[in-house]
């Protein structure tokens, strides 16, 4: 008979969980054996439902073999499943239980793992006896184990050279009874195994009392992973940082990807890389100038060029050859008094066609000097100008000499002024045909 149960670790409340251990396979290591032959105390005897008789003679208990330093018995659940709680029926061979039963020293110490293998090194430990006496060890005992699992591993050993004094010489499996409580369907929880676990939840298992889930699924978080991940991060556990994507915006929480592209300058498929050398802008579509001052190195975003422009080209981009009226470097000069007004050469400023009336030089911005006019200063001032100074555009004199003899009488003066007029047409045409 029993003389000791207790609960340990979990509230007095009644449960709806099944015993999800109940004639399922069971294997133990160094079965007993009797004239070589195994008997009636083999592994499934710990998950047969029976629990009536405690005793040898019974034939529901599991009997390990004599004499041996390590005793290990489980049950495979068929799949991983939620467990919540499991109860230990130790053999007492029906007799009071307590410090004169000689099976308490054989209980004490031992283990139980919660694995997805056959090994129970692969999996948690559920509880690990190093406290109870052969005064306070109970025949029956509950114990709280909330998690997912296949195989449920009951270890108990002898190998330590400094047993506590209580302790069995010898390791033994001798269990009776070994119900193990949960839910059925590995998606499910709660205390009658009907609600279903969340959807993001990794593998759709959580735990059996609240629902928190295990783990998420990729790029979920939370304790029921209904949150996707934020503050640009994705992936398992959110762990992984986002790229540059445009605007700053949120990458795809699952696999990092940007809805809308990349930052200017970036590009990749989850945007974490420069634009190669010549390129810029959204996704590096775009090509630097050939015309940057550094050839097609520009600013990966903006497509500046570095260095400024080639010369004859505008800045920024460099990308257009300088506005009418300006050349040079950056376009920072601005042309002469070109013939007729025209544009000069954009790297050179010089004017294609010569200079405007009144003006001379390369990049015709230099005044006639004294006593020349027309285009490109090649007439001379009428010398009936007083001191040969006339207006450097059409050549009239600012004042004239006074009658003196036969000079600047009307007729030499309309001969004189015929004669200069004619040539500053002939200039002109062989400045425009040359």
């Amino acid at each position: 008979m029993l003389n000791y149960l207790i609960i340990f670790a979990i509230p007095w409340i009644a449960y709806a969980y099944e015993n999800i251990a109940l004639l399922k396979s069971a294997w133990q290591l160094h079965p007993y054996m009797y004239k070589h032959k195994i008997i009636t105390t083999n592994a499934s005897n710990a998950v047969d439902g029976l629990k009536t008789n405690l005793s040898y003679f019974g034939g529901q208990c599991t009997i390990s073999a004599n004499y041996q330093y390590e005793a290990l018995w489980r049950v495979d659940l068929g799949a991983v499943l939620g467990i919540h709680h499991i109860n230990i029926y130790y053999k007492t061979d029906d007799v009071p239980w307590g410090p004169g039963n000689g099976f308490t020293t054989r209980f004490l110490g031992f283990s139980v793992f919660i694995s997805n293998t056959t090994d129970k090194e692969d999996g948690v430990l559920c509880f690990k006896d190093d406290k109870f006496t052969r005064y306070t060890i109970p025949a029956v005992i509950t114990l709280n184990c909330t998690h997912h699992g296949r195989y449920v591993i009951y270890y108990n050993n002898r190998t330590s050279t400094n047993l506590p004094p209580d302790y069995s010489a010898y390791a033994f499996n001798e269990l009776c009874e070994f119900e193990v409580y949960g839910c059925p369907s590995p998606s499910y929880y709660g205390e009658d195994c009907s609600q279903s676990c969340p959807d993001q939840c990794m593998d759709s298992r959580c735990h059996i009392e609240t629902g928190n889930c295990f783990g998420c699924k990729v790029g979920y978080q939370g304790p029921t992973c209904d949150q996707p991940c934020q503050k640009n991060t994705y992936g398992h556990g959110c762990s992984m940082i986002c790229g540059l994507c445009v605007n700053g915006e949120q990458c795809n929480h699952v696999n990092g990807t940007c809805h809308n592209g990349c930052e200017a300058g970036i590009y990749g498929s989850h945007c974490q890389m420069e634009c190669p050398q010549g390129f810029y802008g959204r996704n590096c579509s775009n090509k630097c100038s050939e015309k940057c001052f550094i050839y097609k190195d520009c600013n990966i975003k903006t497509g500046v060029c570095f260095g400024g422009c080639a010369v004859g080209w505008k800045p920024p981009l460099c990308n257009e050859e300088c506005d009418d009226g300006t050349f040079g470097t950056n376009c920072s000069n601005y042309c002469g008094h070109c013939h007729q007004g025209q544009s000069c050469d954009v790297e050179t400023g010089a004017c294609p066609n010569g200079c405007d009336s009144g003006y001379k030089g390369i990049h015709c911005n230099e005044s006639c000097a004294h006593s020349f006019y027309g285009p490109n200063c090649r007439l001379r001032c009428s010398n009936t100008c007083i001191n040969r100074t006339c207006d450097a555009e059409k050549g009239s004199c600012d004042m004239v000499q006074n009658e003196i003899g036969h000079k600047n009488s009307k007729t030499s003066d309309i001969i004189v002024e015929s004669r200069e007029i004619l040539f500053a047409v002939l200039t002109a045409l062989v400045v425009v045909f040359v």
